[in-house]
């Protein structure tokens, strides 16, 4: 529980894209629809953002279809984000897995 936002490990929070979303606008996304701001964007083992990195907020202007890539089958990517601690010192927190979609469309959006 967090800022009264509370979620479990089996939670699981969805933000949906378009074309040109960028890492910027789903972290905004994120924020806006739950109320908490990522610190840090992980798909598996690959970091798409940590503040920290030398390098990483020229990240924040690229689009999320640069930045993970989508197969033409898959719709969606399973992200993992984590969040500030409420006293400086602590650790990030790790979020609920946010499953990314690539676009609005619930059926197939064709990839040119």
């Amino acid at each position: 529980n967090r800022n009264g936002i509370s979620f479990t490990i089996w939670d699981r929070w969805t933000i949906h894209g378009k074309e040109d979303f960028t890492l910027l606008d789903f972290i905004n996304a994120v924020k806006e629809k739950y109320g908490i701001e990522p610190t840090m964007v992980v798909q598996g083992v690959k970091m798409l953002y940590v503040p920290i990195v030398p390098g990483h907020a020229k990240r924040l202007k690229l689009t999320m279809h640069k930045l993970v890539k989508p197969s033409a089958e898959k719709k969606y990517v399973d992200l993992t984000v984590s969040f500030a601690p409420d006293t400086d010192g602590d650790e990030d927190l790790p979020g609920p897995p946010v499953r990314y979609y690539f676009s609005h469309d619930t059926d197939e959006q064709k990839l040119s």
